[in-house]
């Protein structure tokens, strides 16, 4: 699947260093990640961490793409297709790592939440 990108999102990403997609993984995917980033593989890899606002949260991180879920949708072609969209054909693109934040419910920004 290819992930052709508009030129407000280009441009945006040109002008803030990040885009937000919505609905960039469908449903289906991203309830899997949801479910996934609570496995014993994940959490027990993850280590405290105090915000700006001195409210605890989980970080895993990982350098190298492994063959589970994560790493698959980091190398997926939804995904490379996008950042081929975002940086052009020149080079190669690289993962540098992924992470994944486990905040608990009520401990962001907005207290609301």
């Amino acid at each position: 699947m290819s992930t052709q990108l508009n030129d407000v999102q280009r441009a945006a990403y040109h002008e803030d260093g990040y885009i937000i997609i919505p609905q960039f993984l469908n449903e289906a995917e991203t309830a899997l990640l949801h479910h996934l980033s609570m496995d014993d593989s994940i959490v027990d890899k993850c280590f405290d961490l105090i915000d700006q606002t001195g409210k605890k949260t989980h970080l895993t991180l990982w350098f190298t793409p492994n063959d589970d879920t994560f790493g698959l949708m980091s190398r997926s072609q939804k995904m490379v297709s996008a950042l081929r969209c975002l940086l052009g054909n020149s080079g190669e693109i690289c993962h540098f790592y992924s992470k994944v934040m486990q905040k608990a419910p009520c401990t962001g920004t907005h207290s609301s939440w």
